[in-house]
């Protein structure tokens, strides 16, 4: 923890975040998707050290450019954001492969999955943390 002496506020862990918008029609499914294999990848990332925690949300949107899903990574500090995209890439096709091999049917899912949800964007925080 980096400390301003000021304040007694600390820099803390960042998270990383990636908001969606998920039409109703295509919810059901979306969050299917999250369960059955986009979870596991992030936790497969999580056992390997690449993050700390992560948290799926959801929230209420005000008009259909604003996004109602967002998945959060927590890492260690900002270098952590330096690891190169294949660690993450390298995990996750490694417990695709083994999520596949156990339950084919989940192909067709990730095939779709990008319909199901329109990008609205990313974003960098950093938690606040209080000195002892």
């Amino acid at each position: 923890m980096r400390e301003s002496q000021s304040s007694g506020i600390g820099s803390g862990p960042v998270w990383k975040g990636w908001f969606c918008h998920v039409p109703a029609e295509t919810r059901a499914d979306y969050k299917r998707f999250i369960s059955e294999v986009h979870r596991h990848d992030i936790e497969a990332q999580k056992q390997a050290g690449l993050i700390l925690d992560y948290k799926f949300v959801t929230s209420r949107y005000r008009s259909p450019q604003d996004w109602n899903f967002a998945i959060l990574l927590q890492l260690e500090n900002m270098a952590a954001l330096d690891r190169p995209d294949e660690e993450f890439g390298r995990i996750e096709k490694e417990n695709r492969t083994k999520l596949l091999t156990d339950r084919p049917e989940l192909a067709e899912m990730l095939k779709d999955k990008d319909q199901w949800r329109v990008s609205i964007g990313q974003r960098l925080f950093r938690e606040m943390v209080w000195g002892q």
